[in-house]
């Protein structure tokens, strides 16, 4: 009997094994780059996402911190003490309340209220008319910070609000018609 013949080395071994060993570890590194740079831009817009969504929420509070310093201010305005108003003979007459302005801290925010009074005659001097510019604005107050900061966060709101007192009008209040 005859020994069997050994095998060509082209039937043992494919030459393609040979010319394309070690070709799927750059692809594997290429698509790891990929799948990571990805994987880093996503996790940078979540970020981005919570820091603006954190924003707007404490921007919409501010606002109402700002709001709450308005209405404070009205309340002052629109709702004086019942013996703050002077009859016409009064030589004070006609005492409108005192302009409203301080600061409060409402909710963590630092909130300052302003007010400038502006005086009108009217019907010839009979109606007394003063107009209160309210002005409050509400920042976080937090030290260092200013405008730019990102973590910065101020609004501010104005309301005009007029009261008029005539001579002959309805006591107590001697409100215009």
């Amino acid at each position: 009997m005859t020994a069997p013949r050994p095998l060509p080395v082209s039937l043992s071994r494919p030459v393609r094994w040979r010319v394309s060993r070690g070709f799927l570890l750059p692809a594997a590194i290429f698509l790891l780059v990929i799948l990571g740079s990805l994987a880093a831009f996503l996790v940078h817009v979540a970020g981005v996402q919570h820091a603006t969504s954190t924003q707007d929420v404490m921007g919409s509070r501010a606002y109402q911190a700002a709001q709450a310093g308005i209405e404070w201010g009205l309340y002052k305005v629109l709702v004086p003490a019942p013996s703050s108003v002077a009859p016409p003979t009064d030589p004070s007459w006609p005492n409108f309340p005192a302009c409203p302005a301080g600061d409060l801290v409402i909710e963590g925010f630092a909130v300052q209220v302003k007010c400038q009074p502006f005086n009108y005659l009217e019907a010839g001097g009979r109606n007394q008319i003063i107009v209160y510019q309210l002005i409050a604005t509400a920042r976080l107050s937090q030290a260092g910070l200013k405008a730019g900061d990102a973590r910065f966060i101020e609004r501010q709101t104005e309301v005009r609000v007029s009261l008029c007192r005539i001579e002959d009008g309805i006591a107590p209040a001697y409100a215009c018609d």
